[in-house]
């Protein structure tokens, strides 16, 4: 997968701009009219805006940050393999990705971002009728009961920089159907991770790049009997 010139050598990134994400969308292969390339730019700028009032992200050098998170939400659009329509949750949204990003992408998938801090999401809950989402609803909630509280299972569960896969996969396990796949960005220390998983209930189909050493792992849930 080729990278923009500034993440390939880890650089700062340019100033968020309509340039700047259309250069993320074109290396991704993805189709810019169809990705909304202005409302993803619209989000990122909510958010900049947004982050000098509450820290849904790193301050330092926050126009990189974004640009990379946008990057790496966008990811695994590049191979919609795993994408079974319906319900997608984002556990631990934090600033919305990579949820908010997906939602743009996928206006026929309904999504939910889930997040235990309070302001983060009533800024998320802004960012969304701001920019008029109608597929993505925001909830103030705790990975550990939230399945207590919710009415359904989801299809997919997404986690972005959350925890370890043995404390989010129990978690992801309680919302998930039958077949459901989990979707965790990882570095190097996600294939340790994945041996302290019960093989019983969690396979691994498949691994997207992200950078040359980051990927999201796609797993498949399957209750134990």
């Amino acid at each position: 997968m080729e990278l923009p010139g500034w993440l390939s050598r880890q650089e700062r990134g340019p100033a968020i701009s309509s340039a700047a994400i259309h250069e993320i969308v074109v290396h991704l292969g993805l189709d810019e009219e169809t990705s909304q390339a202005g409302k993803l730019l619209d989000h990122l700028l909510l958010v900049r805006e947004l982050n000098e009032q509450i820290n849904l992200v790193s301050r330092a050098d926050v126009d990189t940050v974004l640009l990379q998170s946008l990057w790496e939400s966008l990811a695994p659009a590049r191979d919609l393999s795993w994408h079974s329509g319906g319900h997608i949750l984002d556990l631990g949204t934090g600033g919305g990705f990579p949820g908010i990003p997906l939602a743009i992408l996928l206006p026929g998938t309904q999504f939910t971002l889930m997040d235990s801090r309070r302001a983060k999401t009533l800024a998320l809950r802004n960012v969304v009728d701001e920019l008029k989402l109608k597929n993505v609803e925001v909830v103030h909630d705790r990975a550990e009961t939230y399945s207590q509280h919710v009415g359904h299972t989801f299809d997919t569960v997404v986690v972005r920089a959350v925890g370890m896969l043995k404390e989010v996969a129990p978690w992801a396990a309680s919302l998930l159907r039958d077949k459901g796949t989990l979707l965790a960005w990882k570095g190097p220390e996600g294939t340790r991770e994945l041996k302290e998983l019960s093989p019983g209930e969690w396979s691994l189909i498949n691994t997207l790049p992200v950078l040359p050493h980051r990927t999201v792992l796609v797993l498949r849930y399957t209750p134990s009997a």
